[in-house]
């Protein structure tokens, strides 16, 4: 069973991300671990013995208030919470930490939401953008607008550069869907046979793939 983690800071805008997250586990079983990032400001005078004892007590407050968050996106979907997990983690840098989390865990995929404002940084949020950049585990990014519906196609956007071994991954993330996969290539007029002939011989997938392919000049 494959094994997703799901962030949000409690703000309208994840609420995106945990919606796709679900929506997915629905369409084929997976293990959803949802993860909050919270930075405690605590005064410096107090002790460690102090210090922990607060950030117990905090954890388990944050702890309740994500197990509710989450059962309201459920309600509100109606659909049945299965194979699910909350966490918590006290930090001052979110994107460190969700990294460190999947990679110490294991999982297969991050999913996380737009923040749906401004330019790349302010539409992807500068944590999400970071994620992209810096995360070894493939990054689910999900709009702020997304409504919940059935997955039932994939657009994979590729240079057919390390096709071969990305086409397996997709297709095999299609399949357990039902999905059907579109491969959009941009080429020039002079290379759209030659990466026909690549998409030919290296799918060994056994999948019907759809190829589209947009010209540059």
């Amino acid at each position: 069973m494959e094994k997703i983690l799901v962030t949000t800071d409690f703000s309208d805008h994840s609420k995106s991300g945990l919606r796709f997250a679900i929506q997915l586990a629905a369409q084929n079983a997976c293990h959803l671990t949802f993860l909050n990032i919270h930075h405690l400001q605590t005064p410096s005078a107090w002790d460690a013995v102090r210090m922990d004892e607060y950030e117990d007590e905090q954890k388990e407050l944050i702890h309740a208030k994500l197990d509710r968050f989450v059962e309201e996106i459920y309600a509100a979907m109606h659909i049945k919470p299965q194979h699910i997990q909350y966490a918590v983690e006290l930090s001052v840098l979110p994107e460190s930490s969700i990294l460190e989390y999947a990679e110490k865990h294991t999982y297969d995929y991050i999913c996380i939401s737009t923040r749906g404002t401004g330019i790349f940084k302010k539409v992807l949020g500068t944590i999400t953008s970071n994620l992209i950049h810096d995360s070894k585990v493939p990054v689910i990014v999900v709009p702020h607008d997304y409504k919940p519906s059935k997955i039932r196609s994939f657009i994979y956007a590729s240079d057919l550069d390390d096709y071969e071994h990305e086409i397996i991954r997709v297709v095999s993330f299609a399949r357990e869907l039902g999905a059907s996969v579109e491969l959009l290539n941009f080429t020039s007029m002079s290379l759209k046979e030659e990466n026909r002939k690549i998409v030919e011989k290296k799918d060994r997938t056994n999948s019907k793939l759809s190829c589209e392919y947009l010209y540059q000049r």
